[in-house]
């Protein structure tokens, strides 16, 4: 019976890369399948939420991780 190893930790984009890579395999259970999910607590005018969003999804693609957008 698989195992499965739930890691939850808030990471910042710049730590980002380093914190996955530093993930043991059995941390991997389905493969390179991460979810990212933004803070839903933002003022209506936060411009910088999708950049943020394009930043790691820019930064995990060379990673070829697949990317699971979840609803904050």
């Amino acid at each position: 019976m698989a195992r499965s190893i739930k890691h939850e930790s808030i990471v910042s984009i710049r730590d980002l890369r380093a914190a996955l890579i530093k993930l043991p395999l059995e941390a991997w259970p389905y493969g390179r399948v991460i979810a990212i999910q933004d803070c839903s607590i933002v003022a209506p005018a936060d411009r910088e939420r999708g950049e943020r969003v394009a930043e790691v999804e820019s930064l995990l693609k060379p990673l070829k991780l697949t990317i699971e957008k979840w609803p904050s």
